[in-house]
């Protein structure tokens, strides 16, 4: 793979970033009712990884995330992205990425470079055997989630939901019984497509500026989210979208907060990075003091959404029948979704098994 930029801007583009996407995706199925997670977080974490092991770890490591062995083109690829991502207009973005180092090693100046440089990250020295070292990593995490993350998703929709239109509905949460939630709704010209192939249909939801998305993905069938998640697991995102064309719908979603904390680590091994928590990883990149090993990956996500990116009071009443669009999109059973970079890769996605605004 050749260290000229191009990485990310030929006819491949984003091929990596999907590629781990969907692996990511497929073995969080395993984590039971709503979830929130960042495939692109956590593809930076392995990246600022990837910079700092050696020999055999470092070749693994690139084969399993498709990523060059030569650190200086995996590290212009990452740059790319995130200079990418902070020009994003009207839509406020940030990853929030990290390296804890045990006390006392010395954090190589050019590891520490490359993390600034091309990830806009850092790394701190910290003394795990301190009680309160597992405290302070998940204070960093949730201070920098609740700064930064959240910023994304109260960013305003391109069309903004009326709160007058919102009201109670029922929400059919697979097998059992209906519960109300606030329902948004707003009728006009979206992106959309029939998935035939997944009983499933997908509609384009934007953000203002136009290059964030929510990509929304409903089932047919009131139970069939988890066959729709494991064919998704062979397939990209924009190639669902390939089809879609804008059409006149009808979209009920429901208002709806998730937030959750992924241990990284079991779930990686299901991906075949379990060598990175081995005591063989050469971590010599990072530190030349003594031989380092990974103890710990943690991811923290959070979405809230909203008819305009404030909170907004729901009115009760009974279900409004709507009717005359070419196409009525009801979320009122399980579904997923994906905050999408123009449609191309997945950010943040997940699923809402039961809305909620807890």
């Amino acid at each position: 793979m050749a260290c000229d930029g191009q990485v990310l801007r030929n006819s491949s583009d984003f091929a990596v970033l999907n590629s781990f996407g969907r692996d990511f995706y497929k073995v969080l199925t395993k984590i039971d009712g709503n979830v929130i997670a960042s495939p692109l977080s956590c593809m930076f974490a392995l990246g600022m990884i990837h910079a700092g092991v050696k020999g055999c770890t470092k070749v693994q490591l690139a084969q399993k995330l498709k990523l060059p062995e030569d650190g200086a083109c995996a590290a212009e690829l990452f740059l790319h992205v995130s200079n990418l991502l902070k020009d994003i207009q009207n839509v406020e973005l940030s990853l929030a990425n990290k390296a804890f180092v045990a006390d006392g090693l010395d954090i190589l100046e050019e590891y520490y470079s490359v993390l600034q440089k091309s990830f806009f990250a850092e790394a701190e020295n910290l003394n795990f055997a301190l009680e309160d070292a597992t405290d302070k990593i998940n204070s960093w995490v949730k201070n920098r989630t609740m700064d930064k993350i959240v910023k994304l998703f109260d960013g305003k929709w391109a069309s903004p939901f009326d709160p007058e239109e919102t009201y109670s509905a029922d929400f059919h949460p697979g097998s059992k019984s209906p519960v109300k939630v606030p329902m948004m709704y707003q009728r006009g010209a979206f992106v959309h497509t029939h998935m035939q192939d997944y009983d499933a249909q997908a509609l384009v939801l934007p953000y203002a500026g136009g290059d964030i998305s929510m990509v929304i993905m409903l089932p047919n069938k009131p139970d069939g989210l988890e066959e729709l998640e494991k064919k998704l697991g062979a397939v990209e995102l924009r190639e669902i979208l390939k089809d879609a064309n804008s059409t006149d719908v009808e979209l009920f979603l429901p208002k709806f907060k998730t937030e959750t904390t992924i241990e990284l680590g079991p779930y990686l091994a299901l991906m075949g990075l379990e060598f990175l928590f081995e005591g063989s990883a050469d971590y010599s990149g990072i530190s030349k003091n003594e031989k380092l090993s990974l103890t710990r990956m943690v991811q923290k996500a959070f979405i809230e959404v909203n008819e305009e990116g404030t909170e907004a009071a729901a009115a009760s009443g009974g279900s409004f029948e709507r009717s005359g669009a070419d196409v009525r999109f009801c979320c009122k059973h399980p579904f997923l979704y994906f905050v999408a970079y123009r449609g191309q890769f997945s950010l943040f996605g997940g699923r809402v098994s039961l809305p909620t605004l807890n």
